[in-house]
């Protein structure tokens, strides 16, 4: 056992993470991704500090947070159980005592039930530091630490694939190499997909690329300014482009020569999972939420992951087949988009056929 001495940025870094999560405990849906965005901090930095100084996972400290928080209102501010479970993001009052008993040991009602007059008046003495002690807590515990290495994201020529339209530069954030806005088809208004342009030189696909063009109501205005809608699209920041918009994102754990994979009892190929976005064919793209990044599940399941954005609505499904010559093609456009890549697109094979890939 090691004990680890803390500093004040170590504490700092806590109390800002709980200020994040008390600000929205009453939602159900609490992510380290949303506090790492909060933070900017990378999701891996996150995840790994909270795990070295408290010991445990995100989503552990998240819940003893919530359940502090409840314990407080039950007692100090005089909530019944069902509000206390409802106002810090409880789905419903069954996971409420389950998680309140798996961390006291009794049911939320018993434990009040079972304080005399007296203990109660002297715990609501102490109840106003219950979250700073929460804290000094964790940070004195002694933890058995293991050598962990901090995972960098890097870039360079480790991080570029060779393809046949060009060399495209991705980033590699810890074990998982992260290609994104990788064009994987061009095409005319109301014309099919076609294969993309070569180009010279090294194309950066590390940020998403541009949506499809969509009704405007993920943007800032006084419908969904201040509500959990907006809340929960707060991250979509990429443009509209409809030129632009045939683009995909890869999330990969090799790029290496595939030969190193399937000899001598390897493992063999990898599977892709590929994620199509929601939307009703007319709205939405491959990163309309922070969950829909694919580097956690890459990681946990040792697959390639991959989504994409394609054309929407009346650009993307208008069918215009009756007007024959050049339109004789153009139906359901958007699923024409959709299959593209995986109907002989050399840029996305370049990428997934070096890890190999089924």
């Amino acid at each position: 056992m090691t004990h680890i001495s803390y500093t004040q940025a170590d504490q700092q870094f806590l109390a800002d993470v709980n200020a994040y999560i008390e600000r929205y405990i009453s939602k159900q849906v609490i992510t380290l991704a949303i506090i790492a965005d909060s933070l900017q901090m990378s999701h891996a930095a996150i995840r790994y500090k909270i795990r070295l100084l408290t010991g445990l996972s995100g989503s552990d400290y998240i819940l003893k947070v919530r359940l502090q928080h409840s314990l407080h209102q039950m007692i100090h501010e005089h909530r019944n159980v069902s509000e206390a479970a409802t106002e810090n993001g409880f789905k419903d009052l069954s996971y409420f005592h389950n998680c309140f008993k798996d961390e006291y040991g009794i049911t939320p009602m018993d434990y009040l039930d079972r304080l005399p007059a007296r203990d109660i008046t002297n715990l609501k003495k102490t109840i106003k530091t219950m979250k700073q002690r929460l804290i000094a807590m964790l940070l004195s515990l002694p933890l058995a630490v293991s050598v962990i290495q901090a995972q960098p994201i890097t870039a360079g020529q480790h991080t570029r694939v060779e393809t046949v339209y060009g060399t495209i530069e991705g980033y590699q954030d810890g074990s998982i190499f992260t290609f994104k806005g990788i064009q994987y088809a061009k095409a005319e208004r109301f014309m099919p997909p076609q294969a993309p342009d070569k180009f010279e030189g090294i194309r950066q696909c590390k940020i998403y690329g541009p949506q499809a063009p969509q009704n405007e109501s993920l943007t800032w205005n006084e419908r969904n300014s201040q509500t959990d809608y907006g809340f929960g699209n707060q991250f979509v920041t990429e443009p509209m482009d409809e030129k632009g918009c045939l683009v995909l994102n890869v999330w990969t754990p090799s790029i290496g020569a595939p030969s190193h994979l399937g000899e001598g009892g390897g493992r063999g190929l990898r599977p892709v999972f590929v994620w199509i976005h929601g939307g009703g064919y007319s709205g939405g793209s491959g990163h309309d939420l922070p969950c829909y990044e694919g580097r956690a599940l890459a990681e946990a399941g040792d697959i390639v992951v991959v989504n994409l954005n394609h054309r929407l609505n009346i650009l993307g499904y208008a069918d215009l087949t009756g007007l024959g010559g050049r339109y004789a093609q153009s139906v359901n456009l958007g699923m024409q988009d959709i299959v593209k890549p995986s109907n002989g697109c050399a840029t996305t094979s370049a990428v997934l056929a070096a890890t190999p890939t089924r």
